[in-house]
């Protein structure tokens, strides 16, 4: 008879990583599957293309939700990952940071009304895709004869 305090201890896990974890391992499948997704989607990128919700506030959810419904229509932003950060001020209200990384690609102010929240949102998601296609077009344009005063 074993006692409880002989029992291999129980690992406690937030729900955020849980969710992370589980996103990674749905990311990655088609590379464990050996399925040409893989080559679509970034085979040698690690983890890309989650959009992780750090946002406190009901207004902050909803802002969340518009802006991943607009970010995956946009056309190959499933491989890139973003985190919104909702950051509370007494002073200026809740923050919204849009973050590639460790840098901050949009900065706004979060509105207390639920009916503007969309456009809000929905001009993050455009302002984080125009950052991702400026930040795409130098790498794609490298030439080895060209300087870069030359493009």
């Amino acid at each position: 008879m074993s006692t409880p305090s002989a029992s291999v201890p129980r690992l406690r896990l937030s729900r955020r990583t849980l969710a992370l974890t589980a996103a990674a391992l749905l990311h990655c499948a088609p590379l464990w599957a050996g399925d040409d997704a893989a080559t679509t989607r970034g085979a040698g990128d690690g983890i890309a293309g989650i959009l992780v919700n750090q946002t406190i506030s009901a207004q902050g959810l909803e802002f969340y939700r518009v802006f991943a419904e607009a970010w995956r229509d946009k056309q190959d932003a499933e491989s890139h990952s973003r985190t919104v950060v909702e950051r509370p001020s007494r002073r200026t209200g809740n923050q919204i940071w849009i973050v590639d990384g460790q840098r901050r690609v949009a900065t706004l102010a979060l509105p207390y009304r639920f009916d503007r929240i969309r456009a809000v949102a929905e001009q993050a998601a455009d302002t984080s895709y125009a950052d991702m296609i400026g930040r795409l077009i130098p790498s794609l344009a490298v030439d080895a004869d060209l300087g870069a005063d030359e493009l």
